[in-house]
């Protein structure tokens, strides 16, 4: 045989042998090859967002304008709960992976709405004391046969994408002495997978930790604000976060900061995207008496996947500024003077005005070492 009709025999076995590996990958093969291409396949729905960059974008065609009014009831699965389900489903290979509530996993048949397996997490019910939103579960992460979901009291569980059999579980919550739960989607960036949690309306410290995708060994931890001053510091960001903050801040109730949910991973820059919340106390006059920044509260942290060190930050809203009036006494800002006009005097107790929003007007952008 002539060397040139083998060599396209042996790259038409190639080809063959790429699809067959395709059509028989296990459950839950969800890869950055895939995710890459995910918007050639839209049958697919690869994370919560859709694709790497949860555009939330569906290439599909079939539903439009003129099939919209022919749309009809397909099937539905009772979750055998009344509380909140806010999860969006990441479907793969005619699998649905999704979450419901306190961490509760599923698999179905995304065809027929078919149980494939069920998974409940042992909570411990000490978390119900200080959830603050109901024990909702923001979704699940799907990666090479394995499904990632973080259960209400801060365990992340890595399970078996085909039967959802534990492969090891992590305790993520580093003090169950404060209002501490988990209702965030986890996020694979790179090699690991990446948890936040929720608090800052209690009394806890913002931060995100990534563990290794196949054994769960801690690979880093990232806080979002800092710690007491009399302490050591964690990293080397939290020395330039402490300027921003009074040093007679009230530690004791953590400083908030909390990644509640909202992480993106770019696998090109290999930077993970994280959305950090409102701070600890609401009041910054309480929170930090001086005022200032009070980084990284309200803010999006750009960080290193690998090394989880920070790569850049903005701030949305310096100094998280924000008043209760059954904590401080009302403000004369106008927005707080329309809340209280509207509000009767039990309902005021408990609202929130928010005094001050900054958008600069270009970002900072600020670069780190």
């Amino acid at each position: 045989m002539p060397s040139s009709a083998k060599s396209a025999l042996h790259a038409l076995l190639a080809v063959g042998l790429t699809l067959l590996a395709g059509c028989h990958r296990g459950p839950g093969a969800i890869d950055r090859a895939r995710l890459l291409a995910a918007h050639d396949h839209p049958e697919q729905w690869l994370t919560t967002g859709g694709d790497f960059g949860k555009t939330h974008y569906s290439g599909l065609t079939d539903v439009n304008t003129q099939t919209v009014s022919r749309l009809g009831f397909a099937w539905a699965f009772d979750t055998n709960t009344n509380r909140g389900l806010e999860a969006t489903p990441i479907v793969v290979d005619g699998v649905m992976y999704t979450s419901g509530v306190a961490g509760r996993a599923y698999a179905l048949d995304a065809k027929t709405g078919r149980l494939i397996w069920r998974f409940e997490p042992k909570i411990d019910p000490r978390v119900y004391r200080s959830v603050c939103c109901d024990s909702v579960n923001r979704g699940v992460a799907v990666w090479r046969g394995r499904v990632y979901v973080a259960a209400l009291d801060g365990v992340l569980y890595s399970l078996d994408a085909a039967t959802g059999k534990i492969l090891w579980s992590k305790d993520t919550i580093i003090d169950r002495k404060r209002g501490y739960a988990s209702t965030g989607a986890p996020e694979v960036a790179g090699g690991v997978v990446v948890i936040g949690n929720a608090g800052a309306e209690s009394d806890t410290r913002g931060y995100v930790t990534a563990y290794d995708l196949e054994t769960g060994r801690q690979a880093w931890r990232f806080f979002t604000v800092p710690g007491d001053p009399h302490e050591p510091i964690e990293h080397p960001e939290l020395a330039v976060a402490a300027k921003t903050w009074d040093p007679n801040s009230r530690w004791d109730v953590g400083g908030g900061g909390n990644v509640w949910d909202g992480m993106t991973y770019d696998p090109e820059l290999d930077l993970l995207y994280v959305a950090t919340g409102n701070g600890e106390v609401y009041s910054q006059h309480r929170r930090s008496p001086t005022g200032g920044d009070n980084l990284f509260l309200a803010s999006i942290l750009a960080i290193h996947a690998k090394t989880g060190r920070l790569a850049w930050y903005y701030q949305e809203t310096p100094g998280d500024r924000a008043c209760s009036a059954r904590k401080v006494r009302p403000s004369s800002s106008p927005i707080c003077r329309r809340v209280q006009a509207r509000c009767s005097p039990a309902t005021l107790r408990t609202a929130h005005c928010f005094t001050h929003s900054t958008w600069p007007s270009r970002p900072s952008g600020r670069n780190w070492w």
